[in-house]
C-alpha cells in the first residue's frame, strides 16, 4: 500500500516530488528544489531568486487569532524571508487567494491593505495573481522574486565554520502561546505585545541577507521558519557535518524566558523548535566572522555566534552546560 503524506513527512514528500520531476530539463547554472529560492540568470552577473508559499487557515493561522491585517502582512513575510536568506534584494511578487463565502468584502479589503503594508516595507512591487472561491479554508499564496549578484545557499559549509543566527529565537512560539491563552502574565504590556508582534508581524531580514551577499566569504545560508533546530540539522545535511549548538549562547529575550518559565518549559523548546521567527541562520569561515558582525551591525541588525560545524555524521547537536 502507497504510504499517505501524513505518513511520509514532509522532508520525504518534498523528496517523491523532486525526484518525480528529476526529468524535466532545467538549463544550466539554474538551482531548483532544495534552497529557500530557485536561482535563474536573468543576465551576466545577475540572478533571479524565486520562492512562493502557501498559508492555509486552521494549519498556519486562525482567523480568530489573526487580523486580516496582520495575515496580508506574514504572507508577504513569510515569502520575503526566503528571498532574504538567498542574500536578494525583493523586487516582485503575486498574490492568489482561495476565499471562503464568509469572508466580507470589508475583510478582504484589510487582507489587502496589510499586503500592501509590507510589500511597501520591502519595496516590493504587486504585480498580479488570482482570486477564486473556496468550500473549505481560505488560502493566500504567494510568490515572490528577487534579484542579487551572489545567490546564497544552504550548501558550502565546511566542518570549522561558525554557525550565527541574526535574531532572537523562540518569540514567535511566546507570542502564539499568548494569543491562544487568556489571563493574566508575568510580563509588562510592552513585553507582552511584543512578543505577539514577533508571530504576528516578522521582520524579514532583508537588510542583513545583502549584507551577508556582499562580502568575499563562504557562506551558508537558511531562513529560520521551521526553529533553530531543525534549521541546524538542515546545514548539517546540506553540508554533511554535524552542528553543535551551544545553548548558553542562543539569543533569547528576557520576556520569552519569563513567559517559558510561567508556563513550565523549557524556553529551549521554543528556541529550537518553536519555529516562525524568520530571522536567518547561517554559517561562515572563521575569518570572515568579524566583518560578517559588522556588516550585519551597519545594516541595523545583529549577528550572534551560537555554535559550530565540526567534522561527523549529519546531525544537529546542542551542548548544555558544557
Amino acid at each position: 500500500m502507497e504510504p499517505t503524506l501524513a505518513q511520509l513527512g514532509e522532508d520525504r514528500a518534498i523528496a517523491l516530488i523532486s525526484e518525480t520531476l528529476a526529468d524535466v530539463p532545467m538549463p544550466e547554472g539554474w538551482i531548483g528544489i532544495g534552497d529557500d529560492a530557485a536561482v535563474t540568470t536573468l543576465a551576466p552577473g545577475l540572478q533571479a531568486v524565486t520562492t512562493t508559499d502557501i498559508l492555509v487557515e486552521d494549519v498556519h493561522f486562525r482567523r480568530n487569532t489573526t487580523s486580516a491585517r496582520e495575515l496580508g502582512w506574514k504572507a508577504i513575510a513569510v515569502n520575503v524571508s526566503d528571498v532574504a536568506s538567498m542574500g536578494a534584494l525583493p523586487r516582485w511578487a503575486t498574490i492568489s487567494v482561495a476565499l471562503p463565502k464568509d469572508c466580507s468584502a470589508a475583510w478582504v479589503r484589510e487582507l489587502y491593505l496589510g499586503i500592501a503594508d509590507a510589500s511597501r516595507a520591502v519595496g516590493l512591487a504587486i504585480v498580479g495573481g488570482d482570486t477564486t472561491g473556496s468550500p473549505g479554508p481560505l488560502m493566500v499564496s504567494v510568490t515572490v522574486v528577487g534579484e542579487t549578484e551572489r545567490p546564497l545557499l544552504r550548501s558550502g559549509a565546511q566542518a570549522g565554520d561558525v554557525v550565527c543566527v541574526t535574531g532572537s529565537v523562540g518569540d514567535s512560539a511566546a507570542g502564539l502561546w499568548l494569543l491562544e491563552h487568556d489571563g493574566e502574565v508575568p510580563l509588562s504590556d510592552a513585553d507582552a505585545q511584543a512578543l505577539r508582534r514577533a508571530h504576528r508581524l516578522p521582520r524579514p531580514h532583508v537588510a542583513e541577507g545583502r549584507a551577508l551577499a556582499r562580502t568575499p566569504y563562504r557562506l551558508s545560508v537558511l531562513d529560520n521558519s521551521d526553529g533553530l533546530g531543525r534549521s541546524a540539522l538542515i546545514l548539517a545535511q546540506a553540508n554533511r557535518v554535524t552542528v553543535e549548538l551551544e545553548a548558553s549562547h542562543l539569543p533569547m529575550s528576557e520576556a520569552m524566558k519569563a513567559l517559558a518559565a510561567y508556563t513550565g518549559r523549557d524556553p529551549l523548546d521554543w528556541a529550537l523548535w518553536g519555529g516562525e521567527d524568520y530571522n536567518l541562520v547561517l554559517s561562515v569561515e572563521p575569518a570572515g566572522l568579524d566583518t560578517l558582525r559588522q556588516a550585519v551591525e551597519t545594516a541595523g541588525g545583529k549577528l550572534f555566534e551560537v555554535g559550530s560545524m565540526e567534522e561527523g555524521p549529519a546531525i544537529a547537536v546542542l551542548k548544555k552546560d558544557g
